[in-house]
């Protein structure tokens, strides 16, 4: 090695290599493709004063880290006009934030996770696509998701249709439909019970109403039927027969 008086610490060469030793052992090379090569697993590159920020491969695990040990981490990127600006935000033991033209646009919090659009004229947006012939959804699980009435899914599918769905009973069925240019349908337990048409309502099944309360008709309230709890009424308001 080139060194001083430690015969087994210092710089040495070899076939278009140069490298440097401690110990006896080889810490860093640079090869002759011009990479700079720290060639074992645990070993830190580390900068700062007090070794604040380091990078390392972790033998044990098999991960890579970038470790942060003072302050926030900032990734930063190129705004368009040759200035480095915060694309992502590692907050000390707090949020982690995503920056778009260096404002920030989401960000985690101690329930979950926020957005706010970062153009201030337009409105906020969360965007999720499907693939070609593939429907978009949400799942939403409550209560740790433990159990089947837990879940819930919003879907937005490929026929062209919206879903609100359950999986009570261990498959997901629909509770409501939405086509579009076309009908909501409303089910009860996987059987449809309510739906719009192009000419007003459908129902497959009984109307209920409590006592006192009104099935009216007409764009004046002409005539109504109701029960009071002890008879049952047809009134008319308006004149006509």
């Amino acid at each position: 090695s080139i060194g001083g008086t430690d015969t087994n610490t210092g710089l040495f060469t070899g076939s278009d290599i140069i490298g440097f030793a401690t110990g006896g052992s080889e810490r860093l090379r640079i090869d002759a493709s011009g990479n700079v090569i720290l060639g074992s697993d645990n070993v830190k590159l580390q900068i700062g004063a007090s070794q604040d920020l380091y990078l390392w491969h972790n033998g044990s695990t098999g991960n890579s880290n970038i470790s942060n040990v003072t302050g926030d981490l900032y990734i930063q990127g190129n705004n368009g006009s040759g200035t480095a600006v915060n694309q992502i935000a590692i907050k000390s033991n707090a949020a982690v934030e995503l920056n778009y033209q260096g404002s920030k646009t989401a960000w985690t919090t101690g329930t979950g996770f926020n957005i706010k659009g970062g153009n201030t004229a337009a409105q906020t947006e969360l965007q999720i696509y499907g693939n070609e012939g593939r429907d978009a959804e949400i799942l939403l699980a409550a209560d740790d998701g433990d159990d089947n009435a837990d879940y819930w899914k919003i879907i937005s599918s490929s026929d062209n249709s919206f879903y609100l769905q359950n999986y009570t009973g261990g498959s997901y069925a629909t509770n409501i439909k939405a086509t579009g240019n076309a009908g909501v349908e409303v089910y009860f337990n996987g059987s449809k019970k309510f739906e719009t048409t192009n000419d007003g309502v459908l129902m497959n099944g009984h109307t209920n109403y409590q006592d006192n309360q009104k099935a009216r008709f007409g764009a004046s309230n002409d005539i109504a039927i109701f029960h009071d709890g002890s008879h049952s009424y047809i009134e008319g308001y308006n004149t006509g027969s």
